[in-house]
């Protein structure tokens, strides 16, 4: 009899763990299942009934579910996320949408603190940083929606393709746009700079940069040259050369003071080459372009072009000018070694804005010559030429004219003013 009855009690133990086992085997399916068409709902939202199905506590379904039906049933919208909340604390996706169905009734005191827990909560969420966002956007709350956009971007840079237009049209609705990047620009967050100089190339008005520039010049750390010639360059694109000219004399240093003149360092003692009135030269495979010491009697340095051949249809050596309407007289030092060129160097005077129209050519350079002086004279009109453009280029029209070989340098550039007979030089206009 006992032994029947060990018998029974062994074979009803074996049934209940085999039923036991049956249903966690089944339980795992189904939260497996519901985990994977949870997975599957980005693809296909109805997905998500078919998760809950399987698993009606699934928090991740909850939540998604529930902020899918904000707009449309908020009351199943609330039970759904606050279900979702319930199973997981840590949803800062869920907090934002009842923040968003609050929100909508009414409850804003409850919906702003709930965001702020979120925001808490999940510092470093992307996704919830942009949800975050937008709802502070809603609640035209500009400096916090900036906050989350700060995040987001500090943590996903590569959503600067999506946000940065989205700045510029906050940026672009004065006053509390403009004012709401205070806060970035003084920690200035990694993406600050990418997003001013995109600014600069794409704001409809250069009344919207004005001011981003000035919260820039207000912190510690000076502009970078980077973003000095984005600025400038937009300004010059406008038409504004007297206010690009003030930009970038505010920039200079005493040292570099000291070469202003109507041509910035004509001798190429400074060689900083960083555009806005400074040099510029552009890169060309065919040529070599540096500023370098001289020998043989000549002080300082001069600027050196080696050209080995090849055929260089660009301009090699640039600056930008702002010269007042009147008479003016061009002038520098050449030397020439064995250049060889179908119509030879020559540097061209020439408005940089309205028909961008020559006012002048020097001679053309070639063979071999030491060093001796060339001048042309050029007037600037009082219409249509507010900026010049002084550059260094090949003459031709046809792609054999370019091709050039042997080397050349150039000092002492300078432009002087002629006026009713007299000779008013650089240091008299720049006192005036």
């Amino acid at each position: 009899m006992n032994t029947f009855r060990k018998q029974r009690s062994r074979a009803f133990s074996r049934i209940v763990l085999a039923t036991a086992g049956l249903f966690l085997v089944w339980r795992i399916a189904a939260l497996g299942t519901s985990q994977y068409y949870v997975d599957e709902a980005s693809r296909e939202p109805r997905y998500l009934d078919f998760s809950l199905a399987w698993n009606r506590g699934n928090p991740e379904a909850l939540s998604l579910s529930g902020q899918l039906l904000v707009e449309d049933d908020s009351k199943r919208a609330e039970s759904l996320l606050r279900k979702a909340y319930l199973a997981n604390p840590s949803d800062s996706h869920a907090l934002v949408a009842l923040a968003r169905v609050w929100s909508g009734q009414g409850n804003i005191e409850q919906a702003d603190q709930t965001v702020e827990i979120a925001e808490r909560l999940s510092p470093a969420d992307v996704a919830a940083n942009l949800q975050a966002a937008a709802y502070w956007l809603l609640r035209k709350n500009i400096e916090r929606a900036l906050f989350d956009w700060d995040r987001a971007l500090q943590a996903q840079p590569r959503l600067s393709k999506q946000l940065f237009p989205v700045l510029l049209r906050i940026a672009e609705q004065p006053p509390q746009g403009q004012s709401g990047f205070s806060r970035i620009v003084k920690h200035l967050s990694p993406w600050w700079q990418d997003f001013f100089i995109y600014s600069t190339r794409n704001a409809r008005h250069v009344n919207t940069l004005r001011p981003l520039y000035d919260l820039y010049q207000k912190t510690n750390r000076p502009l970078t040259t980077k973003d000095l010639n984005a600025f400038i360059t937009r300004l010059q694109t406008d038409g504004l050369w007297s206010e690009a000219y003030m930009v970038w004399l505010n920039s200079l240093k005493p040292n570099q003071l000291s070469v202003l003149g109507q041509i910035y360092d004509g001798s190429f003692e400074q060689t900083r080459f960083s555009h806005g009135f400074d040099w510029h030269l552009p890169t060309h495979k065919g040529v070599e372009v540096d500023a370098r010491s001289l020998f043989g009697g000549r002080k300082g340095k001069a600027l050196q072009l080696t050209f080995h051949g090849d055929p260089v249809p660009g301009i090699i050596a640039e600056q930008a000018l702002f010269l007042v309407p009147g008479r003016y007289r061009l002038s520098g030092m050449v030397k020439t070694d064995s250049i060889e060129a179908t119509h030879g160097l020559v540097w061209t005077i020439a408005c940089a804005d309205g028909d961008k129209i020559p006012l002048a050519d020097t001679e053309r350079f070639v063979g071999s010559n030491q060093w001796r002086s060339f001048s042309t004279r050029f007037t600037v009109p009082p219409e249509r030429c507010t900026g010049q453009r002084l550059y260094l280029h090949i003459r031709g029209s046809l792609p054999r004219d370019f091709k050039i070989s042997g080397k050349a340098w150039f000092d002492d550039l300078a432009i002087t003013w002629l006026q009713a007979g007299s000779v008013v030089d650089s240091q008299s206009l720049k006192e005036r």
